[in-house]
């Protein structure tokens, strides 16, 4: 039996699904080769509740992306890859995140 598994990411932690879209080879910004992979865009599937301040668990910083927002991720860290419904995610720290990108 399968049971069905709903993910929620802890903390400042983003859950992530990577896109076929580079925003570095479509835009004016030139960035060298090498540096074009360490760079994907990515759609936001959840994210945490925030940073926490101190031992108060109470009072959190809310993080600037929400669901559903295209974000440029840096993929050089350590990222954790996971399978939902048959989609490769990608679990990554607030701090990975680059960019929002606004269309």
């Amino acid at each position: 039996m399968v049971w069905p598994v709903k993910y929620r990411p802890l903390g400042y932690r983003v859950l992530v699904e990577p896109l076929n879209l580079n925003p570095l080879e479509d835009s004016w910004i030139w960035t060298p080769p090498e540096t074009r992979q360490k760079f994907k865009a990515c759609r936001v599937v959840k994210i945490g509740v925030g940073w926490r301040h101190g031992r108060d668990e109470r009072k959190r910083t809310p993080m600037e992306i929400q669901n559903g927002d295209i974000v440029l991720v840096d993929l050089s860290m350590g990222n954790k890859e996971m399978m939902m419904d048959g989609k490769k995610l990608l679990l990554v720290s607030y701090h990975d995140v680059v960019a929002r990108i606004d269309r």
